[in-house]
């Protein structure tokens, strides 16, 4: 933990790929996968990269699912895949070059959900259990667990206004929260006929995948750390353009989460963050976009590490 950062390997994306969801997977000791997710012309491809031979390839093939590496309260650390839905036109067709055009509800592209168990040697993704209490919710800005205290599991989701919902196993909303937070840059297109996807469509439906919120066990508590990016004015509210973003921790106080603790706001907007184990201590790292770049300017990111507790 020198706080520098040495490249390993790279894999190249097309220019026409849009990256929804970046994941780790522990294969087995020494051994891990990233979990790839992104929308390609219309269609959802997923796979798994390992380091092998000094450079990243794919372990297996390609699935049609939005994909996410999930720690689930009886489960442990496992791989979640959730099928694409068939949208039905809503009567709103979306210029696919223009940003933040809309603003749907959760659970606008989420279909079916399951749990899957990887071949370790193939790549190859069984289903194995059903999380009934996605049907209708998308995978992303979500967290599974026991939040309240309680001893019931329920399902945290960001709502596209940026509420929290705190969701049963019944799909009952039980709290929603005033405080907003959440702020994403991703957008996924989805097929408007029937399901079918076609490397040569160009219609369909945009959709903002929601900003990255996950949950983690501090002192025997089950709490929720979320992404708050900052707009820049009231006029450009259909843009997804922030100046700034923050982290924060949330958790249960008898009537609603309230925030344990923040990473105060810096300029640009958060990317995503990772919460991971390092020679015992806890940290979190915190991807932060300073400048996304433009015809005049260069780019600038960078990533912020933080310990969490010893």
């Amino acid at each position: 933990m020198d706080g520098r950062l040495n490249k390993l390997a790279q894999y190249n994306l097309s220019s026409r790929s849009n990256v929804i969801y970046l994941g780790f997977y522990k294969i087995s000791a020494g051994r891990a996968a990233i979990v790839v997710t992104k929308a390609r012309l219309g269609m959802i491809i997923s796979y798994l990269l390992v380091l092998r031979n000094g450079g990243l390839v794919k372990l297996g093939g390609n699935h049609g699912l939005f994909l996410r590496a999930m720690d689930m309260p009886g489960y442990g650390r496992v791989i979640v895949g959730q099928e694409p839905v068939s949208v039905v036109s809503s009567g709103r067709y979306f210029n696919d070059y223009v940003i933040g055009q809309n603003n749907y509800l959760i659970g606008e592209f989420g279909g079916d959900t399951y749990i899957y168990k990887l071949d370790p040697d193939t790549g190859k993704l069984v289903k194995t259990q059903k999380l009934g209490f996605y049907d209708g919710i998308t995978l992303y800005g979500t967290a599974y667990g026991d939040f309240k205290g309680n001893g019931k599991n329920c399902l945290v989701a960001l709502s596209n206004s940026g509420s929290l919902m705190l969701i049963n196993g019944k799909g009952k909303t039980l709290y929603t929260s005033s405080k907003t937070y959440g702020g994403s840059i991703s957008q996924v297109k989805v097929p408007s006929f029937g399901g079918v996807r076609s490397s040569t469509y160009t219609g369909g439906l945009i959709y903002n995948v929601p900003a990255q919120l996950d949950g983690w066990t501090h002192n025997g508590i089950r709490e929720i750390v979320v992404i708050k990016n900052y707009r820049q004015a009231a006029f450009l509210k259909n843009l997804n353009y922030y100046v700034k973003g923050g982290v924060f921790d949330l958790s249960w106080n008898k009537i609603g989460f309230y925030p344990s603790w923040e990473i105060k706001p810096v300029v640009g907007y958060v990317a995503g963050f990772s919460i991971f184990k390092e020679g015992g201590s806890v940290y979190l790292s915190d991807g932060v976009v300073e400048n996304p770049g433009s015809p005049f300017t260069k780019p600038k990111s960078y990533i912020a590490i933080y310990k969490l507790e010893k």
